[in-house]
């Protein structure tokens, strides 16, 4: 689910490379409640551990 977040987020455009994104969500899904999730994705980082641009 994270991984697709910061893909999806990356090919439309709408975060950058450097751009931290902020998912919420509630398990189990549908049922009213709290949320029970919150993830930070820094997505500079999660390129630079992937390989990606930045990386030596």
């Amino acid at each position: 689910m994270f991984a697709l977040a910061r893909s999806w987020s990356l090919e439309a455009g709408i975060a950058g490379p450097t751009d931290r994104l902020v998912i919420t969500a509630r398990v189990p899904v549908g049922v009213s409640g709290t949320t029970n999730l919150i993830k930070v994705l820094e997505l500079v980082h999660d390129v630079e551990t992937a390989g990606g641009a930045g990386a030596a």
